[in-house]
């Protein structure tokens, strides 16, 4: 009987350890996910002094491609912005008008000048632009003309169907004879643009190639001087050159440019000074 006591309490205590072992065993947690450290990557944002980003300028410069008139592109990291080089004062527009189509900034562009033959405004800054005093009403000074000097030429209008047949110098020193001008220029088109406003002092001189057989004739005045009295023109006249493809139809090429000051006879040169004779013209013209 006392052994079976003695067994009894030996295995009951046996039990108990054995309960207590299996207690503080710790617990073994689930294995816990295994966290993901997303890798950020900003895209570059590199801001020029412009004030546009390198992702603009580029998509920019991806917009323009391709662009009819467009003869060089590139990115001008120096002042934060598209450098673009077209022929034409209209191709501008082109280029303005495909950067809003895709909805961007206008002013991520920057203009070339005009290479040689091209056509827009051209300004040849003065070398003593003293002002006076505007007339009432506009804001503009004008710029009086020193004798033997470079003086402001720009250009209003150009293209290349005018109503005339022979080649001349036209010159208008009244609105009246601007008005008349205009008529000439366009004569041919349907609708004449907004004459503008011819100041007291101002000459507007109408340059005039005379009937072509095709296209690819042209003529653009680069720069401007005067000397007792008599206006010199330099003028760059184009040609088409040999195996050119152009309109088979009769053109007639002319430009109109403004120029500060009266004189009493225009003349034209080329770029090396020497006098141009326009067709079978006399290549000067006659103030009026």
């Amino acid at each position: 009987m006392t052994r079976i006591l003695l067994l009894t309490l030996t295995l009951g205590a046996g039990t108990l350890a054995a309960a207590q072992s299996v207690n503080t065993i710790p617990a073994t947690p689930l294995s816990a996910p295994t966290q993901t450290v997303p890798v950020q990557t900003t895209p570059e944002r590199t801001t020029y002094p412009s004030g546009y980003t390198a992702a603009q300028l580029q998509a920019a410069a991806a917009a323009l491609q391709g662009l009819p008139g467009l003869s060089a592109l590139e990115l001008d990291p120096t002042q934060g912005r598209v450098r673009v080089t077209v022929g034409t004062a209209v191709q501008r527009v082109a280029v303005l008008g495909r950067l809003t189509q895709a909805g961007l900034p206008t002013g991520l562009v920057t203009f070339a000048p005009n290479a040689p033959g091209a056509t827009g405004t051209v300004t040849e800054t003065p070398t003593t632009p003293p002002a006076t005093t505007p007339p009432v009403g506009t804001t503009d000074p004008i710029v009086t003309p020193v004798p033997g000097g470079r003086v402001t030429v720009t250009e209003l209008a150009s293209g290349t169907n005018a109503a005339v047949s022979d080649p001349a110098v036209q010159v208008a020193t009244t609105q009246s004879a601007l008005n008349a001008l205009y008529r000439v220029a366009y004569g041919n088109q349907t609708g004449t643009p907004a004459v503008p406003t011819l100041r007291s002092g101002e000459t507007v001189v109408g340059v005039f190639l005379g009937q072509r057989p095709t296209g690819g004739y042209g003529v653009q005045v680069t720069g401007a001087s005067v000397q007792n009295g008599v206006l010199t023109l330099t003028v760059n006249i184009r040609a088409p050159g040999p195996g050119a493809i152009t309109t088979q139809a009769l053109t007639s090429p002319w430009t109109l440019v403004r120029v500060p000051g009266t004189f009493t006879r225009v003349q034209l040169v080329d770029a090396a000074g020497r006098p141009i004779q326009l067709g079978t013209g006399t290549g000067t013209g006659q103030a009026r």
